[in-house]
């Protein structure tokens, strides 16, 4: 990334200290005469001081674009423009703020939005707002600069400097300055009014909805109020009926009355629904702005006039980008004779009979959705979507223009054209498809139809019959030229276009590019792979889309010849088997689509398993051999006092410190980190171990215990969770033997826990959703020894180098889920896994209040070799079989442990503890309480 890039503005950039490649250590300075553009989309670390220079935060009008973390301050006729983001406060003194980039420069983008996180001071300052430029192409009609601030406003002697480029678009209401927290200072002062006309111009202050709006246009603009509740701070907006005599509206200064004849209606505020009554004669507007989403117009005709020489004007939106959401729509037939201009970024739905409205049309922004009737002659402008269901004039989509028939309640239309239609260069024919017929989108044109541009197939999803034609486009009079090309939303499908001398046809079939292409990881591959078997590609290896793992062996293979259809015969399973209803459902997939369905479908929760499985197996040998220790290290006591008359007691002996039966709840946080290939994963468990030793001669004390662990586990990237229900029986013992000022211990058991596994998962990607189950078990052999060798160091204080093997076996059954098409079977399998751990523990034994008690501390390292990475051979009902991996057991961890115990009475001890496990990503957390008696 490079901060300080002048991509069309070449004057020399000052700065206050020294770039080294792409990272600048401090502020930046921008002096007079300056300029510094931040291009690109990235984030400056630092603040910056333009003083007397330009500064443009870059990036593209209406997306995101660079943002500067720190505070912008601007004094001596300094300029802030662009279109980023500021993350702290920006201060304007004697300076500028000019959202956007002057309309001609070489981006062809010229207003824009302006964005602070923090405070906004303008004191001394101007405000440069400027309209978007209109033409062919169009380039924003409707759109405005406007600034959006999170925090505070203050305006103190600010001047709002206005460019109105070609008023006929561009007429209306625009939100220049919105606002999170309050607005003070004295506000915005109009100043100049300046380009291709100087309309009337009112700036509204509405501190209730903290915004500041700039209303351009003749003084016959004004306001809906059908709600009653505009003032002097707030919109109205709302509910009511409109007619040519009703006083439900206010001018841009807040005075009641009706709409003037070939006014200019705005609709902001609260949306509503409209009824207009033509009973007290025609309801005429020069224009209508709709700059609040979803409102809806209906009932009388609504008859449209030119004003100043300008055409009619819809316009959907309230100046921002942001507005490029609002869907508006008026169900009145619209009359006249001058058609009409729409600009503004948002949609507008005209569904009525519009038949008397003639002269041009231009769709300059935005989208326009007919499902009524419109006859004059329609152009359709640069980016702009011209959709529906209903009847259009002769038609001309302008270069990147789409066409895309249908509406929310049709998905798959036919739009008619009554007249030529022609397409321009670049221009998109976006098709919808029935999965389940021959029906699609299609465009009839009474008259001449000339082609050009590309075919886009965009859905909708559904499993797509075999080579299906579709009748895309019809042309009465006939057909001239062709498209330039047609593509596919979905990865694995290609469309092909054919033609006769008045029509041009789709049909869709399967192409070269394998399933497990797609996929981003090893598991996805592999699944991928598996469902390649059952409708290979049609040729060669196809190309990957964004993916870096190929299928396992066996899994991948592909076909020649001449294609598939997109449900093809198979090679391996029935059409009826579960491979084969997943196959066809991810063929009928986006490449987003079909990489998450093949992340859902991989079933790496169960190889992920094993690794939780064997992380338990630390408590299980943990556990008993803390409480051995302890017994083996427990001095011996003083007996009771005898008393001076009477035969001797048993208790008046010395005893044994030891506690010989004991019980211990634990709990465990576990999150083993992806290594990407498996999702990371997350584990909590819970459990009780009863346990006992006792001495048997010679030094050795021998034991045994028993015990319950639930665990639940999730993977980050996928809606799967497994509970597992263990059930452990151990045996243990072990011996000190003395040697030098300490002495030599010796430890060792074995364990037998067996585990019975729940496992859920939901898939849910393109027509596939399910819920799918299994049950399973398990079960584990564990053995396991530590040597080590303690030293007192005073009679409070001792430490304890050790070493520690252990090895343990996990052996899991065979398992089926239940619940759909994408169920799997899973083999059976053994994994292997041996650690060795080398450390230090240290002890201090103290008194309180008479009590005692011990403080103990650890730390080691622990090295894993074997099955550290478990891996599952999977398969759906009737497919090939396929390999995923789980996410790893760390291989080098930190081991560290924290414990204290304090009698509670002479023969009952009772204590707490602490026990991780940290390698990068993973971290294994269990906290233990423990209750120790002795007898």
């Amino acid at each position: 990334m490079i901060y300080g890039t002048n991509k069309w503005l070449t004057a020399t950039v000052a700065l206050s200290t020294t770039c080294c490649g792409a990272a600048m250590a401090a502020d930046l300075t921008v002096a007079s005469g300056n300029t510094q553009v931040f291009d690109g989309s990235t984030a400056f670390p630092g603040g910056v001081d333009v003083n007397g220079g330009t500064l443009v935060i870059g990036g593209n009008g209406g997306g995101a674009g660079v943002t500067l973390t720190g505070n912008v301050n601007a004094a001596a006729n300094g300029t802030v423009s662009g279109f980023g983001a500021i993350n702290g406060n920006l201060n304007v003194n004697g300076a500028r703020v000019a959202p956007g980039y002057p309309v001609g420069t070489p981006t062809g983008v010229s207003n824009g939005n302006l964005v602070v996180r923090g405070d906004l001071s303008m004191n001394n300052a101007v405000f440069d707002f400027e309209t978007g430029y209109a033409g062919l192409p169009i380039t924003q009609p409707g759109t405005g600069d406007n600034i959006t601030v999170a925090g505070n406003s203050t305006l103190n002697n600010t001047t709002l400097n206005v460019s109105v480029n070609t008023l006929g678009t561009n007429a209306g209401y625009y939100r220049i300055l919105s606002y999170g927290g309050t607005l003070s200072g004295n506000g915005l002062t109009l100043g100049s009014v300046t380009g291709d006309s100087q309309p009337a111009a009112t700036i509204q202050s509405l501190t209730g909805d903290k915004q500041i709006n700039l209303i351009l246009g003749p003084s016959t603009t004004n306001l809906w109020n059908g709600n009653g509740a505009a003032s002097a701070t707030r919109a109205g907006g709302g509910n009511g009926t409109w007619s040519a005599a009703s006083g439900n509206w206010n001018s841009p200064t807040n005075a009641t009355g009706a709409l003037p004849d070939g006014g200019y209606a705005i609709f902001t505020g609260a949306a509503g629904t409209v009824t207009v009554d033509g009973g007290a004669g025609p309801v005429r507007v020069s224009g209508i702005q709709f700059a609040t989403d979803r409102y809806t117009v209906q009932g009388a005709p609504i008859t449209l006039v030119g004003s100043g020489g300008n055409p009619p004007a819809l316009v959907v939106g309230d100046g921002t980008y942001a507005s490029g959401q609002f869907v508006d729509t008026i169900h009145n037939p619209l009359q006249g004779t001058q058609g009409f201009v729409k600009t503004g970024p948002g949609s507008l739905i005209l569904t009525a009979d519009s038949s008397g409205l003639s002269g041009p049309i231009l769709i300059a922004d935005g989208a326009l959705e007919i499902d009524g009737k419109l006859n004059g002659p329609l152009d359709i402008g640069r980016e702009v979507v011209l959709a529906g269901v209903g009847q259009v004039g002769t038609t001309t989509l302008y270069p990147t223009a789409v066409i895309s028939p249908g509406n929310d309640g049709s998905p798959i239309g036919t739009l008619t054209v009554n007249g030529n239609l022609t397409f321009g260069a670049d221009t998109v024919y976006r098709v919808h498809a029935d999965p389940a017929s021959s029906a699609s989108d299609r465009i009839h044109v009474t008259g001449v139809a000339t082609l050009d541009g590309t075919v886009a197939h965009v859905g909708p999803a559904g499993n797509y019959a075999p080579r299906t034609t579709y009748n895309i486009l019809t042309a009465d009079g006939g057909i001239q030229g062709r498209f330039t090309g047609a593509s596919s939303a979905y990865a694995f499908l290609t469309p092909t276009l054919s033609y006769d001398a008045k029509n041009a046809f789709m049909t869709l079939t399967r192409n070269d590019v394998p399933i497990g292409s797609i996929g981003g990881t090893g598991n996805e591959a592999s699944v991928g792979g598996a469902l390649d078997q059952e409708d290979p590609p049609a040729s060669g290896n196809g190309s990957t889309s964004g993916g870096n793992a190929s299928a396992s062996s066996g899994n991948g293979a592909t076909a020649t010849g001449n294609g598939s259809s997109v449900v093809g015969s198979g090679t391996t399973a029935a059409a009826g088997t579960g491979a084969r209803q997943v196959t066809t459902a991810v063929l009928t997939m986006t490449p987003n689509e079909a990489r998450s369905a093949l992340k859902q479908l991989s079933g790496e929760a169960y190889a992920s398993t094993a690794t939780v499985l064997q992380s338990q197996a630390d408590s299980v040998r943990a556990l008993p051999l803390d409480h051995l220790r302890g017994n083996l290290d427990a001095p011996v006591r003083a007996g009771q006092p005898t008393a001076q008359l009477g035969a001797p007691s048993a208790d008046a002996l010395p005893q044994s410190g030891a506690s010989p039966v004991w019980a211990q709840a634990f709990g465990n946080w576990s999150t083993f980190a992806g290594d990407g290939n498996a999702s990371s994963v997350s584990q909590s468990s819970g459990g009780l171990f009863v346990g006992g030793d006792g001495a048997v001669g010679g030094g050795w004390r021998l034991g045994g215990a028993v015990g319950y662990t639930g665990s639940h586990s999730s993977l980050a990237d996928s809606a799967s969770r497994t509970d597992v229900d263990s059930y452990t029986a151990t045996i243990f013992g072990g011996r000190n033997f003395q040697a030098g000022p300490g002495h030599l211990r010796f430890m060792a058991g074995a364990a037998y826990p067996w585990h019975d596994i729940n496992t859920k998962r939901d898939v849910a990607a393109g027509s596939l959703n399910q819920r799918l189950e299994s049950s399973y078990r398990a079960s584990s052999t564990q053995l396991f020894s530590e040597l080590g060798y303690h030293l007192p160091l005073s009679d409070a204080y001792s430490i304890e180098p050790y070493a520690g093997l252990a090895w343990n076996q996990l052996r899991t059954r065979d398992f089926e889920e239940s619940g759909g098409s994408a169920a799997l079977r899973g083999k059976g399998r053994t994994d292997d896994v041996t650690s060795s751990t080398l450390g230090v523990r240290g002890a201090w034994q103290f008194e309180s209040s008479g009590a005692p008690g011990r403080l103990t501390a650890s730390l080691g390292w622990r090295h894993a070799m074997g099955d550290v990475t478990p891996s599952q051979q999977l398969a759906f009902d009737g497919g090939g079989t396929f390999s995923v991996r789980g996410v790893p057991i760390a291989k080098n961890a930190a081991v560290v442990g924290l414990g204290a115990e304090i009698a509670l009475a002479r023969n009952t001890t009772a204590g707490v503890a602490y026990d991780a496990q940290f390698d990068g990503g993973n971290r294994q957390q269990s906290g233990l309480l423990k209750l120790a008696v002795r007898f």
